[in-house]
């Protein structure tokens, strides 16, 4: 095995490099491309190798942060880095939307709490949720048999991008 996790799984050289190719390709279709920066908020599973090793293969910038840092740090996390594209796992998800929802009031001028010299660079990212429970708005939608690389690869719609089911 290339690689198991914490939770016993498991996955080969060639589901590995596969995954990471479905990854790669659903970033690139969803119009990430060489410099973009994609934030990663993740325990250590599986979808974490995977996102990593595909926001590389795209030829992006992997920005991995603590899964369980505050609201006001994620925040500051996704101006910094400038990231078009955030994919969380499920105990990060409240925490990375309200982040994101601080940086969007940053941008539109609100009090936000964020330094001036951080919202010149911010943008409002995109949001993926890993590994099976993609959210549009407030809607949430179960995914039972799919990889969070199958839904960026699969064309599953929701949100701006179309190969990827967004917060």
């Amino acid at each position: 095995l290339a690689l198991v996790d914490e939770e016993g799984r498991g996955q080969s050289y060639s589901q590995l490099d596969e995954e990471v190719t479905r990854v790669a390709t659903g970033l690139v279709a969803a119009g990430i491309v060489a410099g973009h920066r994609v934030l990663l908020v993740s325990h250590n599973r599986l979808e974490l190798v995977t996102c990593y090793l595909g926001v590389l293969r795209a030829q992006a910038v992997a920005v991995p942060v603590n899964p369980v840092a505050p609201v006001a740090e994620l925040a500051v996390m996704i101006a910094d880095s400038g990231a078009r594209l955030v994919i969380a796992d499920p105990e990060a998800l409240e925490r990375v939307r309200d982040a994101a929802a601080l940086v969007e009031r940053a941008l539109a001028g609100e009090p936000s709490g964020l330094d001036a010299d951080l919202v010149e660079r911010a943008l409002v990212p995109a949001l993926v949720l890993s590994p099976l429970i993609p959210v549009v708005g407030a809607a949430r939608i179960k995914l039972q048999r799919h990889t969070l690389s199958q839904v960026i690869a699969g064309g599953l719609v929701g949100g701006v991008l179309t190969c990827a089911m967004f917060l």
